[in-house]
């Protein structure tokens, strides 16, 4: 009976620990940004092992895609891009582009996990939205 509690504290235990930091993975939002009469939508999906960058651009009534992904490790509170990535698409007259350098970041989240704020030094603070 020892064994078996043991056993089910030690599952409890290892569950809580993979559980734990996992609010953080998902796709996340930046706010929306224009320049003139092209708009950028920008959202970041993060996963065990990596980080993708997606950028879609529209003018007038056309868009374009590029997106990158990029290995990244999770350790604390901190999420780290371990190496550069770029695309460069046009479609429908549309350019678009997203880069992304290596760099670590540290992040929170809000208490509902809606809300994520990524911190890089000597940048402000820039709040995403869960998609």
């Amino acid at each position: 009976m020892k064994k078996l509690v043991l056993a089910s504290a030690l599952s409890l235990l290892i569950c809580m620990s993979v559980s734990a930091g996992q609010g953080v993975y998902g796709t996340w939002l930046l706010p929306p940004m224009q320049q003139g009469a092209l708009s950028f939508n920008v959202s970041i999906t993060i996963e065990d092992g990596s980080l993708t960058m997606t950028n879609v651009c529209a003018l007038n009534g056309q868009s374009s895609q590029a997106q990158v992904k990029v290995p990244s490790t999770m350790a604390g509170n901190f999420i780290t891009v371990l190496q550069p990535g770029n695309d460069h698409q046009t479609r429908n007259g549309v350019e678009c582009s997203i880069n992304i350098a290596p760099s670590s970041m540290s992040y929170s989240l809000s208490p509902d996990e809606m809300n994520l704020t990524l911190t890089m030094a000597g940048q402000p603070a820039l709040v995403l939205h869960r998609k």
